[in-house]
């Protein structure tokens, strides 16, 4: 469904048109400062057309998730749409490339 109605999709949500994806609470054990810290180091050997990554959540370690992003010259490429509803994350998961669960712990893993 949400690939027949991608663009509305994309647009209402805030997503790129490619992208890999993470949702999470941003709070230190997810690992998502070294998630920034790979995605850029990523981006700086692309070749061909490089993937945004979407960093979907919200918590207390979102300004500096932001500050690494800034400092890793990726702040363009690294969206961070918020918190996004149970109701929207199947068509998030949809369009996307990939799911990236960086967690250093997950007692659930509720996300996969």
């Amino acid at each position: 469904m949400a690939r027949a109605n991608a663009e509305e999709v994309r647009r209402r949500l805030g997503l790129p048109t490619r992208y890999w994806l993470v949702v999470a609470r941003f709070v230190p054990k997810k690992n998502l400062e070294r998630m920034i810290a790979g995605y850029a180091m990523q981006a700086r050997r692309a070749t061909g057309p490089r993937r945004a990554l979407v960093l979907s959540g919200s918590g207390p370690f979102e300004p500096a998730l932001r500050e690494r992003a800034r400092a890793e010259g990726v702040e363009r490429e690294v969206h961070f749409p918020g918190f996004l509803q149970y109701s929207d994350l199947p068509a998030c998961y949809g369009l996307a490339d990939a799911l990236v669960l960086p967690s250093t712990s997950d007692q659930w893993g509720l996300v996969v």
